[in-house]
C-alpha cells in the first residue's frame, strides 16, 4: 500500500452493473475529502468479458492510475483470480462466499499475501429484504467498512446516483448498512481526509469537453457515435434543452463533418468527434476547409488501431494522423488534451484559433482522457475568450469588394463575412481560386493563393505557446511528452521530487506547427532528454528529432491499449 494513496478495483463481468459501482465510490470518496481519479477497462462486448473500474484515492492531487490494488471487488470466480496479478501487498479481496473455488484456485490464491474475505451476498441481501440485482451495494457496504470510513456518505451517494424511486433507495441503503455491519475484519489505514476536496466535482473528460464546447459560444455538434468519443454526443444531446445546441447523429462519418464545415461557413461555431478510423472518412472535408478557408474543428478521441483496433482501449497513435492527414499541401494547428482540466478550456482555444486564421484544427484526446474520472475544481467561464478573427459586421462592409474575401495578404489571413451578411458577394468552392473565389487553373494565380495561405503557417507559429516544462528548471532527467503522458508524470514528479530528485517533464500541448526552443535550451545545457508516449514509434519524438536536431536516448513507449501505470514511470527512473 502506498502510503499517500490507496486503490479500490471492481472487477467483473459487462452489464453486471460495474460502472455504476466504480463511479458511486468514485462520487462518495470525493465527498468524503479525498482527490479521485477513476479508471475504466472493458471489452467491446455489452455483456460478459473482464471489465474493471479502479478508483485511485489521496489526500494529495492524482491524476493518474497505479498498477497496485489494495482493495479488489471480484464479482466472479474469473474476475477474482485474474484479480491476482494487480494486488499490492497485504491487499483485501472481497467476493461472494456462493464462488465455488476448487483447491487449484484456493492454492492460486494463497500463492499472494492479500486477505480473502468470502461475503454471504445472499444473506446478507436476505436480511435488507432486496433484490438479487443489489449485490453490488452489500459489497460496496464491505468495501466501505475496510476503508473505515462513515456510511452515511455512501448511503447518501448511492441514494443520489441510484434513482429508482424511494422503496429501490430504501432497500440499497439497507444493503449498504448490512454490508457495514457484516465486515468485523481489519481495515486499510485510514488516509488523512482534506476539506477542500468535498468542495470540488468529478467529471470524465468528455464532460469536460463538452462543458468546454457549451462555453465555447458552440451551438451545433454533429457527429456518428464511435467509441471513445460517442458520450460526447450524448452528454451534448442532454444538455441541449438547456443549452439550445443543435445536436444531430449523422447516418456517417462523411456526412458529420460536411454538416460541421457547413454550419462554420454560415457563421456558426460547430464541430464534430469522432475516432482515428471515422477520422479517415474526413479527411476530403479536412482538405475542403483549407482551400475554402472555412474554419472546421474535428475532435479525435484515440483508440488503437490500424482498422477497428482495440475499439475500447487507448492509446497515443493518431498524432501522425492529424498532422499529415489530408491532401495537398495547407496550414492546420494540432492540439491535445492532457487532462479533464485543460479537456475544458482547449476548446475554446481551437475554436479560437480556427476562426482567427480561417484553417482546420485537430484536437487530440485519449480514451485515457475521454472515459476517466477526474476531480476537478469548478470551470471558470470567464477565462474563455472568444476570438472570431477578421469577422467584418455589416456597418463594415460598405467599403469592401468580392476580392477582399480571398484577399492576398502578409499574414496569409483574409477578412471574412458571412452569408447573409449585407456585403458584396464572393464565391466558396473547393476549387483553386482567385481572391474572388472564381476558379482559376493559371499557374501564376495557383502560387500565389498557395502562397497565400501557407503563410498562415508562419503567422500561426508566431502565435502559439511553446512547449511547458513542469517541474523544476535545470534537472539532470527531462521527460518528453503529450497527451496524457502529463497526468502520470504529474503524479511520478510529486513522488520524486519530495524525495530529492531532480527530474522535469516537458509537455507539448501544441503538435502542429511545432516548436522547439525550449527544447533545445535544455538540450544545450546538457540535460538528458527522455521520451515518454502511448505508440509504437514515439511519433512526437520522431517530429522533434527532425525539426530540433536533437537525439532522445532512451524512450518510454507503451502500446498495448492501457495508460501508463504510476509504477512503470517511477520504475524507469530508477533504472536510469
Amino acid at each position: 500500500m502506498n502510503t499517500k494513496r490507496h486503490a479500490v478495483k471492481v472487477a467483473g463481468p459487462s452489464g453486471s452493473g460495474i460502472n455504476i459501482s466504480g463511479e458511486i465510490l468514485a462520487r462518495a470518496l470525493k465527498r468524503s475529502g479525498y482527490c479521485v481519479f477513476a479508471y475504466r477497462e472493458y471489452p467491446s462486448l455489452i455483456k460478459g468479458g473482464y471489465s474493471t473500474y479502479q478508483i485511485d484515492f489521496s489526500p494529495d492531487p492524482i491524476k493518474a492510475v497505479g498498477s497496485n490494488v489494495d482493495i479488489e471487488v471480484a464479482l466472479t470466480k474469473e474476475t477474482l483470480l485474474q484479480s491476482i496479478k494487480t494486488l499490492s501487498a497485504n491487499a483485501v479481496v472481497v467476493y461472494d462466499e456462493a464462488l465455488t473455488l476448487s483447491e487449484q484456485d484456493q492454492a492460486f490464491c494463497a500463492l499472494s499475501n492479500a486477505t480473502f474475505v468470502p461475503v454471504p451476498l445472499n444473506a446478507l441481501i436476505a436480511k435488507a429484504g432486496a433484490q438479487p440485482i443489489m449485490k453490488n451495494t452489500t459489497m460496496l457496504g464491505v468495501v466501505w467498512k475496510i476503508l473505515d470510513l462513515d456510511p452515511v456518505t455512501l448511503e447518501q451517494t448511492v441514494g443520489d446516483m441510484i434513482k429508482k424511486g424511494a422503496e429501490a433507495d430504501a432497500m440499497n441503503r439497507k444493503c449498504v448498512e448490512e454490508g457495514f455491519a457484516w465486515y468485523t475484519g481489519n481495515t486499510i489505514p485510514r488516509l488523512n481526509p482534506q476539506e477542500r476536496w468535498k468542495l470540488q466535482n468529478v467529471v470524465t473528460g468528455n464532460h469536460a469537453l463538452s462543458f468546454g464546447a457549451v462555453a465555447a459560444g458552440v451551438r451545433a455538434y454533429f457527429s456518428y457515435p464511435m467509441t471513445p468519443a460517442s458520450s460526447i454526443l450524448t452528454i451534448l444531446a442532454k444538455l441541449s434543452d438547456k443549452t439550445g445546441m443543435l445536436v444531430k447523429q449523422a447516418e456517417d462519418e462523411i456526412t458529420a463533418a460536411n454538416l460541421s464545415l457547413g454550419a462554420m461557413h454560415a457563421g456558426t461555431r460547430a464541430f464534430t468527434a469522432t475516432s482515428g478510423g471515422g477520422f479517415d472518412l474526413m479527411t476530403e472535408t479536412l482538405s475542403m476547409a483549407a482551400i475554402a478557408e472555412v474554419p472546421f474543428v474535428c475532435v479525435i478521441a484515440q483508440r488503437p488501431g490500424p482498422a477497428t483496433g482495440v475499439p475500447t482501449y487507448t492509446t497515443q497513435g493518431d498524432l501522425n494522423l492529424a498532422v499529415h492527414a489530408g491532401h495537398g499541401e495547407f496550414a492546420r494547428l494540432v492540439l491535445a488534451m492532457s487532462d479533464g482540466d485543460d479537456a475544458f478550456y482547449l476548446m475554446a482555444t481551437a475554436f479560437n484559433y480556427a476562426e482567427k486564421y480561417r484553417i482546420p484544427v485537430i484536437v487530440l484526446t485519449e480514451k485515457h482522457i475521454a472515459e476517466s474520472l477526474f476531480t476537478i475544481a469548478d470551470y471558470d467561464a470567464t477565462k474563455i475568450p472568444i476570438d472570431r478573427g477578421k469577422i467584418v459586421s455589416d456597418d463594415q462592409l460598405s467599403g469592401f469588394t468580392s476580392d477582399d474575401h480571398y484577399r492576398i495578404t502578409d499574414d496569409g489571413v483574409s477578412a471574412r463575412w458571412l452569408p447573409g451578411q449585407k456585403g458584396p458577394f464572393f464565391l466558396t468552392t473547393s476549387y483553386e481560386h482567385r481572391e474572388n473565389g472564381d476558379m482559376t487553373e493559371d499557374a501564376e494565380d495557383i502560387k500565389q493563393m498557395i502562397d497565400k495561405r501557407m503563410r498562415k503557417e508562419q503567422t500561426l507559429f508566431n502565435d502559439i505557446p511553446d512547449a511547458e516544462l513542469i517541474g523544476p528548471e535545470g534537472a539532470s532527467i527531462t521527460f518528453v511528452g503529450w497527451g496524457s503522458s502529463a497526468m502520470v508524470m504529474t503524479d511520478v514528479l510529486n513522488l520524486i521530487n519530495s524525495s530529492g530528485k531532480k527530474v522535469n517533464y516537458l509537455h507539448y500541448t501544441y503538435l502542429n506547427p511545432l516548436k522547439t526552443e525550449r527544447l533545445e535550451r535544455i538540450a544545450a545545457n546538457g540535460g538528458k532528454l527522455f521520451l515518454i508516449e502511448n505508440n509504437f514509434k514515439g511519433q512526437l519524438g520522431e517530429l522533434l528529432e527532425t525539426k530540433a536536431k536533437i537525439a532522445f536516448t532512451q524512450k518510454l513507449l507503451k502500446y498495448d491499449g492501457r495508460p501508463f501505470f504510476l509504477e512503470e514511470v517511477l520504475e524507469f527512473i530508477e533504472k536510469i
